[in-house]
């Protein structure tokens, strides 16, 4: 069973934001075969509409471990989904997991729109495949690499 974990931007978001399109993803994803490795696992939500800090001081277990729960995850998983699509400011930590996947030669499905502020050469040299929307990522997976 191939392991996909979910990246993209959480840092500045709600909870309910972070965890919306990972929600839909993992339950087309699991459909087809796939084990899916969230990061907004654990997350308390009596605090859903709290923003997530980026320096981890309101993370369930401290910004310690959420940062080697999320790198060892990245190094067992066999696809990285980066949804990058409607950032609002770089993620940095989502980067981080990019070069980590790149590092261990994952597979690496990256969804940016056109005009993107994630747009850059790193960006797209550590990515196996760029998509513009979720829905092609999601179509990519279950119709071709599922293969």
């Amino acid at each position: 069973m191939l392991q996909v974990y979910l990246a993209g931007p959480i840092s500045g978001l709600t909870q309910s934001e972070a965890i919306g399109w990972r929600g839909r993803a993992r339950s087309i994803l699991q459909q087809y075969g796939y084990a899916v490795i969230d990061p907004m696992r654990g997350h308390d939500s009596r605090r859903a509409e709290e923003a997530l800090r980026a320096d981890g001081h309101n993370w369930p277990y401290g910004p310690k471990a959420v940062f080697k729960r999320d790198k060892h995850d990245v190094e067992r998983c066999d696809i990285l989904l980066v949804n990058l699509t409607g950032a609002s400011r770089v993620s940095i930590f989502t980067m981080m997991e990019m070069a980590w996947a790149e590092q261990w030669n994952k597979f690496v499905l990256t969804v940016m729109e056109d005009g993107n502020l994630h747009e850059h050469l790193a960006v797209r040299e550590a990515s196996s495949l760029v998509v513009p929307t979720l829905a092609d990522a999601i179509k990519y997976l279950t119709e071709v690499h599922n293969q």
